[in-house]
């Protein structure tokens, strides 16, 4: 189910639009696959855990997600009076 719409074939002009997005943001088909095998590689305690630990609703904090450049959370950090945004990858 999750991997639907990885697999489900486009029509061309979708087609076309995901590819140029994909050149966009350098989203190579070797990183895909990588993707779709790690996602069928998930077991159901290793989704647990995860769900466990960001959407717990007892949490005091709220979990904050940005996805950037390197640089770009460098510059954010550089305004904020403590760096909040730690880069990984």
């Amino acid at each position: 189910q999750v991997c639907s719409e990885i697999d489900k074939p486009d029509p061309p002009a979708s087609a076309a639009k995901k590819a140029f997005h994909r050149k966009i943001i350098a989203l190579g088909d070797q990183a895909r696959r990588q993707f779709k095998k790690r996602l069928l590689n998930q077991t159901r305690a290793r989704v647990l855990e995860v769900a466990d630990r960001y959407f717990d609703p007892s949490r005091q904090k709220p979990a904050i997600a940005v996805i950037s450049g390197e640089s770009q959370i460098a510059a954010a950090n550089q305004k904020l009076e403590q760096p909040l945004l730690p880069y990984r990858i």
